[in-house]
């Protein structure tokens, strides 16, 4: 997941995202993870003595043996089973693909979140005004937190430009970016020179005053839910 999210940040940042921090030569995986999946919780034990247990809220769980694969965790190791989890230290995260589901497992359970619908009636770009800053990012049916995922934006909008500030494990770059209005919706158009690619953000009002920014980067919608700052 990790690796999707740096791919498709490449798009939108000027800067290259690089991979900080130096692995400790021992981590400890052992523990519980937890996925979404279409809103049911995931849950992967993994235990000190090798073994794990992987269920789905309300049904028996799985189990196999786990071992690990430099910083990743390989399960079933030659069966046909076998599956790699993708260890990811800026967000505490372990990624995999599961019959075909990009899942991100982190340490503690899902947040429960559902994003208020756009608001309706007439919006001016009055109304988007102000300052905001991401509270929620909602990617591949995953509700997740900025600190879960270690990726953040400030939205600053005046007139038909935005300057946007996205953080990536701590380090910021802000782009201006050009805008058009129309439908309730700001789209706002950035270019980045390295990749030579445009990249759009649909930013639209929401019922509970909230504010959504949408985008969509190699097949992959990624939703930023903001508030007012």
């Amino acid at each position: 997941m990790k690796k999707h999210i740096s791919l498709a940040l490449t798009l939108i940042l000027t800067l290259t995202l690089l991979c900080t921090g130096a692995f400790a030569e021992t981590i400890d995986h052992s523990g519980d993870w937890y996925a979404d999946l279409y809103g049911f919780t995931l849950r992967i034990t993994l235990n000190p003595d090798g073994s794990y247990t992987n269920a789905i809220e309300g049904e028996d769980p799985d189990s196999g043996f786990w071992e690990m694969a430099g910083t990743d965790v390989l399960l079933d190791k030659g069966t046909s089973d076998e599956m790699i989890l993708v260890y990811d230290a800026g967000s505490d995260s372990l990624y995999a693909d599961i019959d075909g589901e990009d899942l991100l497992f982190f340490r503690e359970p899902p947040v429960e979140f559902e994003m208020a619908a756009p608001r309706a009636g007439i919006v001016t770009l009055e109304d988007m005004g102000g300052n905001w800053t991401t509270k929620m990012l909602c990617m591949l049916g995953t509700h997740m937190t900025p600190e879960q995922v270690g990726l953040s934006l400030d939205l600053s909008i005046d007139s038909n430009s935005a300057t946007l500030t996205f953080t990536v494990d701590g380090e910021s770059t802000t782009i201006t970016a050009g805008g058009n209005f129309s439908g309730n919706t700001l789209v706002l158009s950035m270019y980045n020179e390295e990749t030579a690619e445009e990249c759009t953000i649909n930013v639209q009002l929401l019922v509970d005053g909230t504010m959504s920014a949408t985008t969509d980067m190699f097949g992959e919608e990624i939703v930023f839910v903001l508030e007012a700052a």
